[in-house]
């Protein structure tokens, strides 16, 4: 969600700068949020996981990630069964999600 954006740079007073420190913390936390995903699905962690997608749910909400956050909403919704049959491939919606959202946010940057 491109206003979201830049209500976030409004925030910052309209710097760049700290949009980009806003960003790179939100790429370097999913990136260790979706690693911990898999780990937790290798594992059969299934609550840990549905945890993990919460927490990417709320950073992707509040940077306007609106494709992220309805897959890690989707996957906060389903039971252990539902995840341990579709795991796979709910990791995989997220982490398509996550590279789309991380290559937007990198186009919102660049200079104009």
């Amino acid at each position: 969600n491109e206003n979201t954006v830049h209500q976030l740079k409004i925030l910052g007073g309209g710097e760049n700068d700290f949009l980009d420190v806003v960003i790179k913390g939100f790429t370097l936390e999913g990136e260790q949020l979706l690693a911990g995903m898999q780990d937790a699905l290798l594992k059969g962690e299934y609550t840990t996981f549905k945890e993990l997608a919460h927490t990417l749910k709320g950073s992707s909400g509040n940077l306007g990630a609106e494709m992220l956050f309805q897959v890690c909403r989707d996957i906060s919704q389903l039971n252990l069964t539902e995840l341990r049959d579709s795991g796979d491939a709910q990791l995989s919606a997220a982490q398509k999600a996550f590279r789309a959202t991380q290559t937007m946010l990198l186009i919102y940057l660049k200079p104009t």
